[in-house]
């Protein structure tokens, strides 16, 4: 049975370099190997020297990721070098077909987009325009799963039978054969504003991650991490958090942070007294907290650029609180976890500082570069390139993390297969937005969210929130964000949500799934290193991610913590957001100096929600009555427990 996601891929250009003899699976490998460079050298080339036309663009790039995916997704098979079986035929016939459906419209391109553009497209035109969006389904199912699958081709067919469903659905139908048009040939498509980014922006950014990765910068975080804060209370827990962050900012990708800090920082939590299942849930959680941490974020943050018509660096910049808030609770979270079970500080040998910096620092140059180069107002995708480039050359100030020619193929082979599930998504969200602008679906939801909040932002705002938590349970986050911009989006602007806020919302939504049960994906991958167990991890991973339930929904009443307002009202808030997390983690932990009893969690929680609420006297008041009387009584109860420490020292 083919797992969406689960197969275990073994290097292409690994393989090849042992020089195997000829075979079906070295033919397999230098088919896989030869694409994954076409792919990567024509992403820096037009990153270089400028983009072909649109179409011509999007569909090189796609098509060769969906040749991939039919050769890397193979039908029950566990990897693409697995021995052979009898589904191979249908694999290698989904395989052919792209690129039949990539030599015909490279035959001709201009020829076909005249014709498409202008409603003249032939019976052969729309042959070739239906297999295509069959092989984007195909190859959707076999990355991100049936879930999206059947979700996008549900879209493709309530465009053309929306008839037949009730008000306020009930639409008028769209022709079969302008519906594959629109798919095929139409910016609103398939090739449309998703895909494009993903062939500009996204693919370059992971290969300058990649690149990294492969230079050994994760054990440089890590050592850096254990050096900051192993000496402190809960030390190996807060290392962890602390190097996801770091990491984090340079990967995008929790599954990645879990396997490269947590192989690390799981064993060693659990040594120093955390159970089992709450190691994972921290680092699970933190890890998480990469897709939002600037200056590499999630693929959603470059797509959400392009719809809010701002530079990717102003995206980063205003998620730097937001994401610095949400590792500020998980930090929180941990050290109170620590107060309330007694985890001393680690005791074991740290590194040293100088030997780390010495031996490592210099891969530290290449984040410095892309963020100058961002800041300075270079395109993300020319200074992500600049950044792959910096860091190949500066890798070979040190023989330990040289870039030789193999492992830079091997990073350019890991950024393009790690990229397919992104850019496949994609192309499935273009059949979802194009059949919502085709339908008017989206002015219909808009209304209907409108009608069913009462005109009330706070009601609408809970019931997008609701909508983003169930779409996260089947969807990747990228999709989330895009099917949460077609249908939810315009209906928090319409109620009156700034539209930064509303965006920013939208995409911290989409990634819920990955803390959320039943699927999180990345607690289950910390739990299986924790020798936890995966359910239970998840819902202390919930626990911990508290803060990306809560958070979301106070960007839509204060801008000021994307850095929107002025100086003073962003001031303000932040302090009082970061108050009211305070005591919210504690709350949930159960321990502020000491272990707190249920009276005392609840005053905080209401103390800290208060908090979270747009600047008020009352709010502040009311959060400040609440609070000091359990202040003031872990005061008394840490000092005493002070005392009577001394007295059994003496």
């Amino acid at each position: 049975m083919n797992v969406p996601g689960q197969a275990r891929q073994t290097s292409a250009f690994g393989y090849l370099a042992a020089r195997p003899a000829w075979s079906a699976t070295t033919a397999m490998a230098v088919a896989v190997s030869t694409s994954a460079a076409m792919l990567w050298f024509y992403a820096m080339y037009s990153t270089l020297f400028g983009q072909a036309e649109t179409f011509s663009h999007a569909s090189t790039f796609y098509l060769i990721s969906l040749f991939l995916v039919f050769l890397l997704r193979p039908t029950r098979r566990a990897s693409w070098n697995a021995p052979l079986n009898a589904w191979f035929i249908v694999d290698l016939l989904w395989a052919l077909a792209s690129v039949a459906v990539f030599l015909y419209i490279k035959w001709d391109v201009d020829a076909l987009t005249m014709r498409g553009s202008g409603a003249f497209a032939s019976d052969l035109d729309r042959t070739v325009a239906a297999v295509f969006i069959l092989l984007t389904l195909e190859a959707t199912r076999r990355t991100v799963g049936g879930s999206l699958a059947l979700l996008a081709a549900g879209f493709f067919l309530y465009s053309v039978y929306s008839d037949w469903f009730p008000p306020p659905l009930k639409a008028a139908p769209m022709p079969l054969e302008r519906m594959i048009d629109t798919m095929f040939f139409d910016t609103s498509g398939i090739f449309g504003l998703p895909v494009a980014i993903a062939s500009t922006y996204i693919v370059i950014f992971l290969v300058f991650g990649a690149l990294l990765f492969n230079t050994g910068i994760g054990r440089l975080f890590t050592e850096l991490a254990f050096i900051f804060t192993g000496k402190a209370r809960g030390g190996p827990a807060k290392a962890s958090v602390l190097g996801s962050t770091m990491f984090g900012m340079v990967t995008g990708s929790a599954s990645a942070n879990v396997a490269v800090v947590g192989t690390i920082t799981i064993p060693l939590m659990k040594q120093a007294g955390y159970r089992p299942q709450v190691a994972a849930a921290v680092e699970a959680t933190a890890s998480v907290g990469s897709l939002i941490a600037p200056p590499v974020m999630g693929a959603g943050a470059f797509v959400m650029a392009a719809f809010m018509g701002v530079s990717y660096w102003d995206v980063a910049t205003m998620a730097i609180i937001p994401a610095t808030l949400y590792f500020w609770y998980v930090f929180l979270c941990v050290h109170f976890e620590a107060v309330r079970n007694d985890i001393r500080p680690w005791t074991g040998a740290l590194p040293r500082l100088r030997d780390s910096l010495r031996e490592r620092g210099h891969l530290l140059l290449p984040i410095v570069l892309l963020v100058i180069l961002l800041a300075r107002g270079m395109s993300a995708a020319q200074a992500a390139m600049w950044g792959a480039l910096a860091t190949i050359a500066v890798s070979y100030l040190r023989r330990s993390s040289a870039l030789t020619p193999w492992r830079i193929l091997d990073a350019m082979e890991k950024a393009i297969v790690n990229g397919l599930t992104i850019f496949t998504a994609c192309g499935a969200a273009g059949i979802i937005i194009g059949a919502v602008s085709a339908t008017g679906l989206g002015t219909r939801f808009t209304e209907l969210l409108v009608l069913l909040s009462g005109d009330q932002l706070w009601i609408g705002a809970i019931l997008a929130a609701f909508i983003g938590l169930v779409l996260g349970l089947g969807l990747t986050p990228t999709v989330v964000y895009l099917t949460m911009y077609a249908l939810v989006i315009p209906a928090l602007v319409h109620l009156g949500a700034s539209e930064a806020g509303a965006h920013m919302m939208a995409f911290y939504y989409g990634m819920l799934g990955e803390l959320t049960p039943p699927v999180a994906i990345s607690a289950f991958t910390a739990a299986a290193i924790a020798g936890a167990n995966p359910m239970t991890t998840s819902w202390h991973t919930m626990r911990f991610g508290l803060l990306a339930y809560i958070l979301p929904l106070v960007f839509v009443y204060s801008p000021e913590l994307l850095l929107i307002g002025d100086t003073a009202a962003i001031a303000t808030m932040v302090v009082r957001v970061f108050c009211g997390m305070l005591l919210i983690a504690a709350a949930s932990s159960g321990a502020l100096l000491q272990s707190l009893g249920w009276p005392a969690r609840a005053s905080l929680v209401i103390a800290g929600a208060c908090l979270l609420l747009p600047s008020s006297w009352w709010s502040t008041a009311l959060a400040v009555v609440l609070s000091i009387p359990v202040m003031h009584g872990q005061l008394l109860a840490e000092r005493q427990g002070t005392s009577l420490r001394s007295a059994r020292e003496s």
